[in-house]
């Protein structure tokens, strides 16, 4: 671990340590990963991911399952990604104030403000730990969805 390449960056990340470290250099091929959004899909952090029974997973359940650890780490730990939590959980607090019932479901709890924030700060850890790998391996970086359609 302390030899490749990323090890220096994830360490001055607060929150990860060696093993959330080492969980994601062995679980994702940065080649392939031409896109963040090809490393989300592979974590079950696209929209829309849903386990249907009888048929395949189109991601890596170690990897989602360290992806929610990191998540914890991201809460438990003041660093710049708790900041980015406590700004989503903000967020969404206001863009649902309430409860809403639906069927037996109920939507927007604190228990789901609280996974929507998490799933925030991961992902945008996730897109810049992405860059700064293809950046330090001599691959190409696209631009972010976000910036080419504005």
């Amino acid at each position: 671990l302390k030899t490749h390449v990323m090890w220096k960056w994830l360490k001055a990340v607060k929150g990860i340590g060696p093993l959330l470290s080492a969980s994601l250099l062995n679980t994702i091929d940065i080649q392939k990963a031409e896109h963040v959004s090809s490393v989300w899909k592979y974590a079950g952090l696209a929209p829309g991911q849903k386990r249907t029974k009888g048929q395949k997973l189109d991601w890596n359940p170690f990897l989602k399952a360290t992806c929610w650890k990191i998540g914890e780490s991201f809460v438990k730990n003041k660093g710049q990604y708790r900041e980015i939590y406590d700004t989503s959980k903000l967020f969404y607090q206001k863009k649902f104030p309430q409860e809403v019932k639906e069927g037996k479901r109920t939507l927007y709890t604190k228990g789901h403000i609280h996974a929507m924030a998490k799933r925030r700060a991961v992902k945008l850890f996730l897109s810049h730990f992405w860059a700064a790998w293809r950046e330090k391996e001599g691959l190409s970086v696209s631009e972010p969805f976000a910036h080419r359609i504005i």
